[in-house]
């Protein structure tokens, strides 16, 4: 392009109309869209060659995002899963569930970013919080709201996490109304 890069043509569309979605496609990255091997906050990118088919499904990928009435609840303890899972339920959430941080990867994968939030059981192990599939979630999906779930270190997930406009922090124990509610208003900070 003359004049300007794609990201900046992005940046400048972005001013009059904030939830415009944008695909990339490009045969070289640029560092205007990837640091350290990932891609930017909010940016999607298709690589050349590709094919219609590939492209196509690419598209509806990103129109889809955030709004395909799906849930993921990550969460060990069978009692809480299924607490979470009718609360969700009932508030008109498709939910898949997962119990491994291995499997909550995995589906995740496989669904490509159509989540419209992923609920995250936090485990602690020796003081040591497994953040790390919040941070494999992130490094996949840039704007898929995560809901970090915790008994004890909300407040260092909420100092860890504080930069990241979709990630959010909720303390277990927790009910329905507060899950809810969380999960409102992380959806509504990560559109912005």
């Amino acid at each position: 392009m003359l004049g300007m890069t794609g990201r900046e043509l992005a940046d400048e569309a972005r001013k009059s109309r904030s939830d415009l979605k944008v695909l990339y496609t490009s045969g070289y990255t640029r560092n205007a869209i990837v640091h350290g091997g990932r891609l930017d906050e909010g940016v999607d990118m298709i690589g050349k060659p590709f094919t219609y088919s590939t492209f196509a499904q690419k598209v509806a990928d990103v129109l889809e995002q955030g709004r395909t009435g799906r849930a993921l609840l990550v969460e060990d303890e069978p009692t809480l899963r299924m607490f979470a899972a009718e609360a969700l339920v009932g508030a008109g959430y498709a939910v898949d569930e997962a119990v491994t941080r291995a499997e909550a990867l995995s589906r995740v994968r496989a669904a490509r970013g159509r989540y419209d939030a992923v609920i995250l059981d936090v485990v602690h192990q020796a003081g040591l919080a497994d953040d790390a599939t919040a941070n494999e979630l992130r490094a996949l999906h840039a704007d898929l709201p995560v809901l970090l779930c915790s008994g004890t270190e909300t407040d260092k997930l909420a100092v860890q996490f504080a930069d990241d406009r979709c990630a959010g922090v909720i303390a277990k124990p927790y009910n329905a109304a507060k899950l809810l509610h969380a999960l409102r208003s992380l959806g509504l900070r990560c559109r912005k």
